[in-house]
């Protein structure tokens, strides 16, 4: 959040104000951290079965695929003052931004809907894994519903709509006992577009592709083989084991117990791969 202090003419207070405005930077920035960055696109890609993307420091939250017919080398955007801009200052709410980001690894070689379609699409993900997992989706709804429509993107009520939309399916598909699938999920948004189309545009049927770029339809939370979250969870039990040692030779206590959370979240990332590990065998 850009916020500036208009000087005045005492130099005295000038710089006092100088220092309240550097206190107020330094909490905005503290408000998304890396870690909480890290955390969120963690959920986010996890939520996907999708291998966690690295982030860099930017002007805007995206994705920058190198090849669009694979989700490996994708890289995300991050930029602290879009995000707080936009009202964003929680892990929960960016967790959900990066979820319509995820969806746009997956959907990123669809050749069948237009540009203002995937929006929407990614924006359907956004509320079905709110409605997943109970995620508040008040401050993306708001944040959305401001935006003006523009050639890629669909205008902000829509987009608002559409993720309550998410939230609505889920909580529909729960009551009848049926399972939530990436493909029952596109199915549900190719009924919505059919009955209400956002444009002139090719729709996708039963027998066509869904322009996935894993070569497989994806069962949220079943995307891997077994050998592979294996291979994801001896990669987070060697971060952990770094943070453990790294803790041992602390002297700094602070510096010490983050050092032992890090390991923590590390080992607890690892066993939850190994859990999918050993459903993905049954």
């Amino acid at each position: 959040m850009d916020f500036e202090i208009e000087p005045v003419e005492d130099a005295q207070l000038n710089s006092l104000l100088q220092e309240i405005q550097e206190t107020i930077t330094e909490n905005n920035n503290f408000l998304l951290p890396d870690d909480m960055v890290s955390n969120a696109i963690h959920r986010a890609c996890d939520f996907f079965s999708l291998p966690d993307a690295p982030f860099f420091e930017g002007k805007t939250v995206c994705i920058l695929p190198n090849d669009v017919s694979t989700v490996m080398d994708d890289i995300f955007g991050f930029s602290r003052v879009q995000m707080m801009e936009m009202g964003i200052n929680g892990e929960d709410a960016l967790t959900l931004v990066y979820t319509h980001e995820c969806a746009h690894r997956i959907l990123q070689n669809n050749l069948e809907l237009s540009e203002k379609e995937i929006e929407l699409a990614c924006d359907f993900f956004a509320g079905v894994h709110a409605g997943m997992e109970g995620l508040d989706t008040e401050p993306l709804k708001e944040a959305l519903g401001q935006t003006l429509e523009s050639d890629t993107h669909p205008e902000g009520k829509l987009r608002a709509d559409i993720i309550a939309y998410g939230e609505a399916f889920v909580e529909s598909m729960n009551v009848q006992h049926i399972p939530i699938t990436f493909e029952l999920c596109m199915e549900e948004f190719e009924d919505y577009l059919r009955r209400c189309p956002v444009e002139e545009t090719m729709f996708w049927n039963s027998s066509s592709s869904l322009g996935l770029t894993h070569g497989e339809n994806i069962s949220f939370g079943s995307g891997w083989t077994p050998e592979e979250y294996e291979a994801k969870a001896n990669n987070c039990y060697k971060e952990a084991k770094y943070y453990t040692d790294k803790a041992v030779r602390c002297d700094n206590l602070d510096d010490k117990q983050h050092n032992l959370n890090e390991a923590k979240k590390w080992q607890d990332r690892g066993d939850e791969y190994m859990n999918k590990a050993k459903y993905a065998r049954k």
